[in-house]
């Protein structure tokens, strides 16, 4: 019985050994190939864009894109799509 859990702990620590090792190759590839800047551009996760939508009776004349973070998905809206208003 004690040599049964031997065998099962080498077994389990070979697997982990390999387990471990296909995980450090994911990342080496992973780091080869870097992800390009532009693609880290914040889009809404709510309409998925990277501007507003327009609205009808805006004023179109201010050229700022308000931004909200979620601190629960971290992720990032427009103030215009959570249905919020900017206080100025």
């Amino acid at each position: 019985m004690w040599f049964e859990h031997l065998h099962q702990v080498s077994l389990n620590r070979k697997k982990g050994a390999k387990k471990a090792a296909s995980t450090r190759s994911k990342r080496k590839a992973k780091d080869k190939h870097p992800v390009p800047d532009d693609a880290n551009e914040d889009v809404c996760a709510s309409c998925g864009e990277l501007e507003p939508p327009e609205e009808e009776d805006k004023d179109c004349t201010s050229a700022e894109v308000h931004w909200i973070a979620c601190d629960g998905c971290l992720s990032w809206y427009h103030v215009q799509c959570c249905g919020l208003i900017v206080a100025r």
